[in-house]
């Protein structure tokens, strides 16, 4: 996508998104004080996107003209507080959004900057007795009482992405020489850990257990890519949210202690107060190294993804990035169905089936291409999947199918792009859900919502499951295996804020296995 800004009329440049942060003490006068430069700043370089100035810092995910946020990147290194001359700036090009929801719910349809308390909500870090420890005296030990703060003293070394690389390989190398079963697997995520070998008991030094991978960042952003090495186990927490992982970090610490974890997250700000909350266990728990600059560097620095597999989930209008490799090797098949589909003449719509805007479905040609693009019936993933006779669920965008490690929530075909923006229907959490299954769905609620005529009570009969055609309900694994006493206090909660009257328990109960 080409992006002209007002205020840089000659920087016909590609448009990019700039992710940053940086811890530093602030006071409430100087976080107000950044906040309307923030404001300022931003706004006259038309930028978009979120900016949280904390009293511990700031955390910027923008979006704009690849030469405005360069210009930011200038005037955020010369700031007197700020002075981000040390912050890792990544810079990234962008394709536009994948779709008009995608833009709309990361906020990349505005610019907008807020005061807040912290750089990331911490919420349980901060609400909890931990048994602290100075990694420089091993005995010196002393309890935070409930309410303070975890020391940002006692984060994790921080390793660059050819270090994490090299310990990882290292790690997978000593797992491949000391098994002798050939039991060893890559780790795929379960619904609150895995492990990539049976060995995960032991703690040896120098066994293949050792060293142990810890993803901090939510289920669905694991869903769609993670480390993985052979022999190595992961642990993928499932959180919905940063501020649950204190909590199962606590439930998780017996696979945790004695160990060498390797942590990561999307850009590195995650890591900085998980591996501080976790090495605030004590001595046992002292050997965490993050990832430097998070998933992001990491791929800027392996194109072909090295030991992480699938795409990374980013909080903007992208959604997801491929693998520089994997989204070029995917390029050529997707401007070729463009070119079809700007031939066909086929009138234009709204969106495809798989939920993305036609005119941003190429991600990453011109303005030219995407015009073209827009008179096509589907997206270019689709249209080319189509054009080669296979299911567009084996076909993901800017992947091939042997790097997609996300399955549908329904069916569990391979699938990794959220573009349809589906949603548990209790706690709203993203979910993958492919073309066919979003096509059913619709088709069984069109059912449920149009009985046939002259016959509504069999209509009503077959919406509570006499015909078979009711909708499957989708959950998240947490909404699911929560159980009844869970789902009858979200429908509840609904009725409350409805303002409807309460029924009792049986009536109640009726009501939520029809829903």
């Amino acid at each position: 996508m080409i992006f002209r800004t007002q205020n840089f009329p000659h920087a016909q440049t590609q448009a990019a998104v700039l992710l940053y942060y940086k811890y530093v003490d602030l006071g409430e006068k100087s976080r107000e004080e950044c906040r309307a430069w923030y404001q300022e700043v931003c706004s006259k370089a038309n930028l978009c996107g979120r900016v949280r100035v904390a009293l511990d810092g700031v955390n910027c995910t923008l979006g704009g003209c690849e030469a405005a946020l360069q210009h930011h990147i200038t005037q955020v290194k010369a700031h007197p507080v700020l002075r981000g001359a040390d912050i890792d700036f990544k810079l990234s090009p962008s394709p536009g959004a994948l779709n008009a929801a995608a833009r709309r719910e990361s906020g990349f349809d505005q610019l907008s900057v807020k005061a807040v308390k912290e750089v990331r909500t911490r919420a349980h870090f901060n609400s909890v007795n931990v048994l602290l420890y100075d990694p420089a005296h091993t005995l010196a030990l002393c309890v935070v009482s409930l309410g303070a703060q975890v020391p940002a003293e006692l984060s994790a070394r921080h390793v660059s992405p050819q270090e994490f690389h090299a310990m990882l390989a290292a790690a997978a190398a000593a797992a491949s020489s000391s098994s002798s079963s050939g039991s060893d697997a890559t780790a795929t995520p379960a619904s609150s850990s895995c492990s990539s070998s049976g060995s995960a008991g032991g703690s040896g030094s120098g066994s293949s257990a050792s060293v142990m991978l810890l993803d901090a960042r939510n289920g669905y952003e694991s869903d769609i890519g993670r480390f993985g090495a052979r022999g190595v186990p992961l642990l993928a927490p499932r959180t919905r949210q940063f501020s649950d992982l204190p909590r199962w970090i606590d439930a998780h610490l017996a696979e945790l202690e004695g160990r060498t974890v390797l942590m990561y997250c999307t850009g590195g700000v995650r890591c900085e107060r998980a591996s501080a909350y976790l090495r605030a266990k004590g001595p046992a728990f002292a050997d965490v190294v993050q990832l430097s600059g998070g998933i992001e560097r990491y791929l800027q620095a392996f194109p072909d993804g090295g030991f992480f597999a699938g795409k990374n989930f980013v909080f903007d209008e992208r959604v997801s990035v491929a693998p520089a490799v994997a989204a070029a090797a995917a390029a050529p098949a997707a401007a070729a169905a463009a070119v079809a589909a700007a031939a066909s003449g086929v009138p234009a719509a709204a969106a495809c089936s798989c939920g993305r805007t036609r005119e941003s479905s190429g991600r990453g040609a011109d303005s030219t291409t995407a015009s073209a693009r827009s008179d096509s019936a589907s997206c270019a993933v689709c249209a080319a999947a189509a054009a080669a006779g296979v299911a567009a669920s084996a076909a993901p965008p800017a992947a091939s199918a042997a790097a997609v490690v996300g399955r549908c929530a329904l069916c569990t075909a391979a699938w990794d792009d959220y573009g349809a923006r589906a949603r548990c229907e209790r706690c709203r959490v993203l979910m993958l859900v492919c073309p066919a299954c979003q096509q059913q769905q619709q088709q069984q609620q069109q059912q449920l919502a149009q009985p046939a005529q002259g016959d509504a009570a069999a209509g009503a009969a077959a919406a509570v499951g006499g015909s078979g055609c009711a909708a499957q309900q989708l959950l998240c694994d947490a909404c699911t295996s929560r159980g009844e006493e869970t789902a009858m206090s979200h429908w509840r909660r609904r009725q409350r804020n409805q303002g409807q009257p309460p029924k009792s328990e049986a009536d109640a109960c009726q009501a939520i296995a029809v829903a």
